[in-house]
């Protein structure tokens, strides 16, 4: 099943057409084994042919892209699963939820979801809407992903990094409740009704707190992740070109 994707802009790092050639001429195609038999029966070890005298060094791998990801969304959509799947590819994980739990715990606090979002909101309003990105930005600039974008100052904060890239995910509000259920996470809510009202904690006319909706509005691209996690990573990997 392919999981929906919505162009939201033109991302540097989205994926392109490659040309291909039209006119080929027809070719006898033998079985691999059989080109290979072919050329060693042609050749020998004085003969400098290429299976004979390959080099003992490793072929080098081209040189990956320095590539910035950022993920953003509503609570339960899917943004951890994404980060897990760049995370295997070799992306260094970062959140800026981290950002808020260093604060909480350097102030006493815990790092229940009603702490983290009041840390998070204060920080914003003491030190500017993008402070939680602007202490991120020092550790970033290789092949990075950063979960957690939860107000547009930060997306915009990001966006200094050449190449950033801003991933919106998002399901149907009843998808997200129950995956929220399965991971038992503090603070989710235990029912639909608590569930949608700390949603809309997070989603604050207030341009120092959070505001995930305006953030979902930035993204370079959305996928709507209501299916498998096969099916997310397809996605993914579609929109990133592979990374």
């Amino acid at each position: 099943m392919e999981v929906p994707i919505v162009a939201r802009g033109t991302a540097s790092a989205g994926t392109s057409a490659e040309s291909v050639a039209a006119a080929m001429k027809p070719q006898t195609i033998l079985p691999a084994a059989a080109v290979v038999l072919e050329g060693l029966i042609e050749s020998s070890p004085s003969s400098g042919h290429p299976l004979w005298n390959a080099s003992k060094e490793p072929a080098k791998r081209p040189a990956r892209r320095p590539l910035v990801v950022g993920l953003t969304g509503p609570n339960a959509a899917g943004k951890g699963e994404a980060a897990a799947c760049l995370m295997r590819r070799g992306f260094a994980y970062h959140s800026l939820s981290d950002i808020v739990r260093e604060e909480a715990a350097a102030r006493g606090l815990s790092h229940s979801r009603e702490d983290l979002i009041a840390v998070g909101n204060a920080l914003r309003a003491a030190e500017g809407p993008g402070i939680l990105a602007e202490r991120l930005l020092s550790r970033l600039g290789g092949r990075d992903v950063v979960d957690s974008i939860r107000n547009p100052h930060e997306a915009a904060i990001l966006r200094r990094i050449p190449g950033f890239v801003l991933i919106g995910l998002t399901a149907p509000v009843a998808i997200r409740f129950e995956r929220s259920l399965a991971r038992g996470r503090l603070g989710d809510g235990e029912t639909l009704e608590e569930f949608e009202l700390r949603e809309e904690q997070e989603n604050s006319s207030d341009p120092a707190r959070q505001q995930i909706r305006a953030t979902l509005e930035m993204a370079d691209h959305v996928i709507e992740n209501a299916s498998t996690l096969a099916d997310l990573e397809r996605a993914l990997l579609r929109v990133l070109g592979e990374v």
